[in-house]
């Protein structure tokens, strides 16, 4: 039964002129009857819901007085006390435009994980209000096919799916879409983590990416640089040739001659004197290492290698002296060892 007054506030809405501050956007009186009668039917089948009015605001920002029912409504099974609170608008073209309908904020995981219920604004798009029509869709078959659609879940579809020749054809496309949008989830979700692990390995192909460009770059460099040393060896090698070519008849004239020594001769009186002077400054040189390694494993005593020693470089000092007067004190420093 419906409350007297439950009645007596949507007669006394309905009732209003278009000339009163409290009238309603609803024009035709036809129109006003049919909502009466769909109102007070729903409260028959749900007397927890309860009427009221106030204003309401459409996506484009028209604003409109309207009746509304609200409150909560038991989901199934009847041992669980779960309940999902409702507000129902009825809009100005109603029936033939379906009712704006609306989950009141709450912290009930069903209302937030919900394939009918979108999770911003709260509003429900049940596939009854997407078929919704004027001569033959109701409030109060709507507000059961709500509490249809919250009954189902994942698992229950599966456990509890009942002979599809048991079921009503709006009933079994609730289940078809609650089946859809939990398969989708779980899709969803091993999408995502498949899409972690590409990302996570295309960091890896990217760290290697740049490794291996870093050492097409070093052997790139490296190819150069023995490129250049080819480059440089092979000029040396012309040089090489080019001189050999220029003196190969004194080469044979040397070769054919007993007296070696003349292919280490200079061009004139003056270079071999200078020749012979870096080579005695050597000679000396290699005499007094081969002193100092005698000296340290004791095969001459110190006194004999010191008196050597003195001698040896008293000739290398008279030696650089005739040097340095022929070409320079440079000479000291262009063939020191």
């Amino acid at each position: 039964m419906v409350s007297s007054s439950a009645i007596e506030f949507i007669d006394a809405s309905l009732s209003y002129t278009n000339t009163s501050k409290y009238s309603l956007s609803y024009q035709d009186s036809s129109q006003k009857w049919i909502i009466r009668d769909h109102l007070l039917s729903l409260l028959r089948d749900f007397p927890s819901l309860e009427p009221s009015c106030d204003q309401f605001t459409h996506n484009d920002g028209t604003t409109v007085n309207l009746l509304n029912i609200s409150g909560h409504i038991p989901i199934p099974p009847r041992s669980s006390s779960t309940t999902v609170p409702l507000i129902i608008w009825v809009h100005e073209n109603y029936p033939f435009i379906a009712p704006m309908i609306f989950v009141v904020p709450n912290p009930n995981r069903i209302l937030t994980d919900h394939p009918h219920v979108d999770s911003s604004s709260g509003s429900i798009s049940s596939p009854y209000l997407l078929m919704w029509n004027g001569n033959n869709s109701n409030l109060s078959k709507l507000v059961q096919n709500i509490v249809n659609i919250f009954s189902f879940t994942h698992e229950a579809n599966h456990r509890n799916s009942s002979h599809p020749s048991l079921v009503s054809r709006q009933e079994a496309i609730d289940r078809l879409t609650c089946s859809l949008h939990y398969d989708v989830d779980v899709l969803r979700n091993e999408a995502e983590k498949e899409l972690e692990a590409l990302w996570a390995l295309q960091g890896k192909m990217s760290d290697r990416a740049e490794v291996a460009t870093s050492m097409i770059i070093a052997l790139e460099e490296e190819k150069q640089s023995l490129e250049n040393r080819v480059v440089e060896l092979m000029n040396g090698a012309d040089s090489l040739i080019d001189w050999l070519e220029d003196n190969d008849q004194m080469i044979t004239r040397f070769n054919d001659d007993d007296d070696h020594d003349d292919a280490f001769r200079g061009v004139d009186d003056e270079e071999d004197r200078v020749l012979g002077c870096l080579a005695e400054d050597m000679a000396v040189d290699d005499v007094i290492y081969e002193l100092d390694k005698a000296l340290n494993k004791g095969v001459i005593p110190f006194r004999l290698y010191i008196k050597q020693v003195r001698e040896l470089s008293r000739e290398q000092f008279f030696n650089r002296a005739l040097l340095v007067k022929l070409r320079g004190p440079q000479i000291l420093y262009h063939y020191s060892p």
